[in-house]
């Protein structure tokens, strides 16, 4: 193995996480890989965060601090980015922790067959005790840069279902990303307060520029699951979702165009997109106020490409989610039925 190691900067956004920051830093310090610098990013906290991280940068010098106003995660990510020292750049959520031989054996990997990025697997923790393994499912160690655009680049777009054979959406706190790739491709961290997923996005944007991708099939990062996911919980449903759902087609979509993509990625994009309206809906059904018709037809109108989307040539989602997409959209009489019954 190469012994000139280049440094690794972890970069940390943080927002009002003095409860588990210093389990994720300590964390990322007991990693087997020394040679990094760890940037924490604090987004505008009000509660203690920064006076943690103030007492563990006096013991360390990898560790560095960056203040800045509250603009969300994906500027906090940009930022680290633009201060980054090293070569290579991960991530990791303040609410998380990583195994200690995370780093060693994705910057093995990559130096060993010359990736520009590399993904593994993780672990959801739930407060209950429980943990689910979520591993990389892609049988190969390492993909082209067609094969990536054939088989793989899909999944930064489309949440593949539990039980398929593809690997579900790419987080980037599972990746290890050579900086090259970031900056000579011109890459960003959009506003996920309007794009939504800007880490989704910008694995795709990644995906899109590699030459060579990696998997190690080790679940090595331990994600915190600490409420309900706001996918599922139609009650908390946010009224901004047509927005910024508009927003991150509109942003897949052209940089597919641009990078000549759109026939690996849009079938699956088209799906995932629906996904995202029949969510809507069903938080209408749910909310069970009001006259559902009127606000029926004036949600469907707020999603600006749903007229475009044939449910049939979608791919990704199956015979029962086109038979549901169809009645959601056509024949919302029973589909509402439906969805009452099973709530």
């Amino acid at each position: 193995m190469n012994s000139e190691k280049k440094i690794i900067s972890i970069i940390v956004p943080m927002y009002n996480a003095e409860k588990s920051i210093e389990r994720c830093v300590n964390s990322i310090l007991k990693s087997t890989y020394q040679n990094i610098e760890i940037i924490l990013v604090d987004d505008g906290s009000t509660d203690g965060t920064l006076e943690v991280c103030r007492r563990m940068e006096a013991n360390n010098e990898k560790i560095k601090i960056v203040e800045k106003e509250n603009s969300g995660a994906g500027f906090s990510r940009e930022c680290g980015v633009n201060v980054a020292k090293g070569e290579y750049i991960g991530f990791v959520d303040a609410d998380d922790y990583i195994d200690d031989k995370m780093y060693e054996k994705l910057y093995d990997r990559i130096v060993i067959d010359k990736l520009d990025v590399c993904f593994c697997g993780n672990y959801e923790i739930f407060t209950d005790g429980r943990k689910k393994e979520n591993n990389i499912r892609f049988p190969k160690e390492v993909y082209t840069q067609e094969e990536v655009h054939k088989y793989v680049i899909r999944n930064a777009v489309w949440f593949a279902a539990a039980d398929s054979d593809e690997n579900p959406m790419f987080s980037i706190w599972r990746g290890l990303y050579s900086k090259n790739v970031i900056k000579e491709n011109k890459i960003h961290f959009l506003n996920e307060r309007i794009i939504g997923s800007e880490d989704g996005i910008f694995n795709f944007q990644v995906l899109c520029n590699v030459n060579k991708l990696g998997f190690v099939h080790e679940c090595l990062y331990y994600y915190g699951i600490y409420q309900n996911s706001l996918t599922n919980d139609y009650s908390r449903w946010d009224s901004k979702h047509d927005m910024r759902s508009n927003n991150w087609y509109r942003c897949i979509e052209n940089y597919a165009k641009e990078k000549k993509v759109e026939k690996y990625v849009m079938p699956y994009l088209n799906a995932e997109y629906l996904g995202k309206v029949r969510k809507s809906i069903n938080a209408l059904i749910y909310d069970g106020k009001g006259n559902f018709y009127e606000m029926y037809k004036k949600e469907k109108e707020k999603y600006i490409y749903l007229k475009n989307i044939s449910i049939l040539r979608t791919k990704g989602n199956g015979v029962k989610n086109k038979i549901d997409f169809i009645l959601c959209f056509h024949f919302i009489n029973i589909y509402r039925y439906k969805f009452l019954k099973r709530k």
